[in-house]
């Protein structure tokens, strides 16, 4: 089933996945990809949830928002969804947490505008802080986390990177974190790349996260931090409680746009001309991803005419976990990575 909104210039369209086999009655679940613009997002994204799907993933670099809703594998009550603006959240954020509103994730909507989306799920407001941290630069970062992790604060959603511009052009860049109930203070740490090579901050994280480090969020941004270009900047947010002494370890790896990713991903965005993962050990799971061609019309939410295909493995139950995107190689339009969580035997 296909569905089109014109005047918002928004799209859904619905792909019903079949797995076959013992786990067909688990994991037989509907996929829906919504292409949102101009407001359109917030709609799009409240009218699947009146069909029973729940946020999955959005891109982060395309001119147009891509999201995936899914069914959930076990029927939940129906979700609601808000989405806000980059220059309205430090005024809204309280007000949505407090009506039981949580960050899920950001995308650009319009040249280098942001759209947070929240979303409701419980009748119960989570019990969780949650506040907005600004920096003017990716070196200001650092200070900023000290401060917020000794609260007790992690780093969740990356709203958008710092744009370095002309006098008066740029913009700071913008974080959500949060402190459940009874948080305690924390360490922080970040690790920043700038080259392919990411060998060095793979060690840097390896040995971190073995010796009781969290990752909390990965990102990544053009070198000016600007909408268009190359992503060839990558942070790594860690946090610790002062008591960890050992934890699972982190591997960061650059991927190309098909195969195995990892097993239990923590953390995905685009990357040089690749893709950066971090994961950690788990037991019968993998992630796998499945490339999804997007042409230049589609991505700026211009004339309809797209079809998306991906497959999953018959014999698995999966969850869709990240959508990146890049620009495609060799030739025009851009490249949607589907990255898909995937359990053997059951949970």
């Amino acid at each position: 089933m296909r569905t089109r909104t014109i005047g918002g210039m928004a799209l859904a369209a619905t792909v019903l996945l079949g797995l076959g086999g013992v786990a067909a009655a688990r994991a037989d679940r509907t996929v829906t990809w919504i292409r949102a613009g101009s407001g359109g997002l917030e709609r799009e994204l409240n009218a699947q949830a009146a069909r029973g799907l729940r946020f999955a993933a959005v891109t982060d670099d395309v001119p147009c928002a891509v999201a995936i809703m899914q069914a959930p594998e076990t029927p939940t009550l129906g979700a609601a969804y808000r989405t806000v603006r980059d220059r309205d959240l430090e005024a809204q954020l309280a007000d949505l947490v407090s009506g039981g509103f949580v960050p899920r994730a950001a995308t650009r909507v319009v040249g280098a505008w942001r759209d947070v989306i929240f979303e409701r799920t419980a009748p119960v407001p989570p019990t969780a802080a949650w506040r907005v941290v600004s920096f003017e630069k990716l070196e200001d970062l650092p200070a900023a986390m000290a401060t917020v992790t000794a609260e007790g604060f992690r780093a969740r959603v990356l709203v958008k990177p710092p744009f370095r511009s002309w006098p008066g052009l740029s913009e700071r860049g913008l974080l959500l974190v949060e402190r459940p109930a009874g948080g305690r203070p924390l360490e922080s740490k970040v690790v920043v790349a700038s080259r392919k090579d990411v060998g060095a901050e793979a060690r840097e994280v390896a040995a971190a996260t073995k010796a009781g480090w969290q990752v909390d969020l990965l990102f990544s941004s053009t070198r000016d931090g600007g909408p268009k270009g190359r992503r060839e900047r990558a942070v790594v947010l860690l946090s610790k409680a002062g008591d960890a002494t050992a934890g699972p370890e982190v591997t960061l790896e650059r991927r190309s746009s098909f195969g195995l990713v990892g097993e239990r991903v923590v953390g995905a965005a685009a990357y040089w001309d690749e893709y950066l993962f971090a994961s950690a050990d788990a037991d019968r799971r993998q992630a796998w991803g499945s490339p999804v061609r997007l042409s230049e019309g589609d991505a700026d939410c211009g004339p309809l005419g797209f079809g998306f295909r991906f497959d999953a493995p018959r014999d698995q139950s999966w969850d869709v976990v990240a959508l990146l995107a890049k620009p495609a190689i060799g030739g025009t339009g851009f490249e949607l990575l589907v990255v898909t969580d995937q359990r053997f035997g059951g949970r």
